[in-house]
């Protein structure tokens, strides 16, 4: 073959990959390249459960995720990456795997390429996906097998086996996946052209979820009585981990991150607005005139008519988005659990409207302009927080007391790089009056970062607790740590007494 024939055959192959399969690669390059160096305090905690195993191996509200990363450690030890890194990049490869996915999806209910593809960077861009596509977060998972489950449903009556596996396994990925098998489960029953007992022999399936609880109950507690289970299931509500739910949060933070969900607006954005003026106000005007133009015939978009073999498909979809807002919002508007909002939205403008390819993508080209440069870069290239630094201070001074407001994110990088839980650490929320004076009465160096610092505003300084009374800024004497970025001030202050 001379060169001219293998450039041709190289060409033609090129011209046959499809418009959607080029913007998945796109948005695959995209990941790696920005491949987060500020882990959340949740990636530091799975990664150290998939190191260690036992007791962290099995997670109440992220049953199998811990144990999806315990065997991936040991199946690619032989890289000697870091377990952190290969946890991340996984999870770009299942993000691949969602993309694929709703390509499929798109497909089958006659979305044309162009349309897919726009949508598959608006779904692969939006911020509530890309902020845990290259880190260590446990919401990619369920996200795979929910869409698996709902690819599947729209075609229930051959595939309603493969619809309520798929969507169990996601539960057993993250509790949060039963807001997909419920309308599943829902469409069997209302399908008037299924047996009832198809419904009856999905229950049977969905069996596989408490019996996997049960077993991991035992391994847990050493019991598998009713009441250990139920404890287990519901332990982050029983243990206060989960919110309790505030009307007023819940409304103002569910409208906010709602928003968020689509597009990053972080408080760091408003500094970065400040100190990167001459990027950013560029960036601002390109991104509000993709969105005008995308707007301006919104309004004149006639509606599409849903077929019948995708009617019952839309209820379902519409049913998932409205339980995952409802849910959201009641969990204090947690933009986390919104991660399957972009990808019900452009379901729903498949089906229900005729939609022009351009509009979506003038969309999905701002959405993606906007969250790549203020999101993906600034969390691949800036050290955004000064709590690993923290954590090393925390080693280096085992003998003294370190009372921190977000002192969880610090144990977690400290369990993660020492394996080992700190003896020194405590948040504020837990230190009282009582251990102080026990403290000062040992003669024991107290370290805090209640003092002297600052944040730009964001769903954890909303909810953030007041230091304790009995603490002022007039007994501290001395900086053992002080980390600055560009929206933020963190300093770690000892205290005299």
């Amino acid at each position: 073959m001379n060169a001219s024939e293998k450039h041709t055959r190289i060409s033609r192959l090129l011209a046959s990959v499809s418009l959607p399969i080029w913007t998945i690669g796109l948005l695959a390059i995209v990941y790696l390249l920005l491949l987060s160096q500020n882990p959340t305090l949740d990636a530091y905690s799975y990664a150290y459960g998939a190191i260690i195993g036992g007791d962290e191996l099995l997670m109440p509200h992220h049953l199998l995720y811990n144990v999806w990363g315990y065997a991936l450690v040991r199946i690619f030890a032989f890289t000697g990456a870091e377990p952190l890194t290969l946890l991340q990049i996984s999870n770009i490869v299942m993000s691949v795997g969602c993309l694929l996915i709703t390509k499929m999806i798109l497909k089958t209910i006659g979305a044309s390429d162009k349309f897919t593809a726009a949508s598959l960077l608006f779904c692969g861009s939006c911020w509530v996906f890309l902020r845990f596509v290259s880190d260590n977060e446990c919401y990619i998972m369920p996200l795979f097998f929910s869409l698996g489950a709902l690819y599947y449903a729209i075609d229930i009556k051959q595939n309603w086996l493969k619809s309520v596996l798929c969507a169990c396994i996601s539960i057993l990925f993250h509790q949060i996946g039963v807001l997909v098998y419920l309308p599943i489960l829902c469409m069997i029953v209302l399908n008037k052209e299924l047996p009832f007992n198809v419904f009856v022999r999905s229950l049977a399936v969905s069996l596989i979820v408490p019996i996997v609880y049960v077993f991991a109950t035992y391994w847990q507690t050493g019991s598998a009585a009713v009441s250990s289970v139920v404890s287990f299931v519901s332990h982050d509500y029983l243990s206060g981990s989960a919110d309790a739910p505030d009307l007023w949060q819940c409304f103002s933070l569910g409208i906010i991150n709602t928003f968020r969900a689509f597009f990053q607006m972080h408080g760091y954005v408003l500094s970065l607005l400040k100190t990167h003026w001459f990027v950013m106000l560029p960036l601002v005007v390109l991104v509000a005139a993709l969105l005008i133009m995308a707007f301006v015939s919104l309004f004149r978009m006639p509606k599409s008519k849903v077929s019948v073999k995708t009617c019952g498909f839309k209820c379902c979809v519409i049913a998932v988005l409205t339980l995952t807002i409802v849910f959201s919002f009641f969990s204090n508007g947690n933009a986390e659990f919104m991660y399957i909002l972009p990808f019900m939205a452009v379901m729903l403008l498949a089906m229900c409207t005729k939609i022009d390819a351009r509009q979506m993508a003038l969309v999905a080209v701002a959405v993606f302009v906007w969250n790549v440069s203020v999101g993906a870069v600034p969390y691949h290239f800036c050290r955004m927080n000064g709590y690993s630094q923290t954590a090393e201070a925390v080693h280096d001074h085992l003998d003294s007391r370190f009372l921190l407001e977000n002192a969880q994110w610090v144990e977690n990088i400290y369990c993660y790089r020492y394996r080992s839980v700190p003896g020194n650490l405590i948040g504020i929320h837990r230190y009282s009056d009582s251990l102080y004076r026990a403290d000062t009465s040992a003669h024991v160096t107290i370290y805090t970062d209640c003092f002297g610092g600052h944040n730009a505003i964001s769903r954890a300084s909303i909810l953030k607790v007041d230091s304790p009374d009995f603490l002022n800024e007039s007994q501290t004497d001395s900086t053992l740590l002080r980390f600055e970025n560009f929206f933020s001030k963190y300093e770690i202050r000892r205290l005299k007494y």
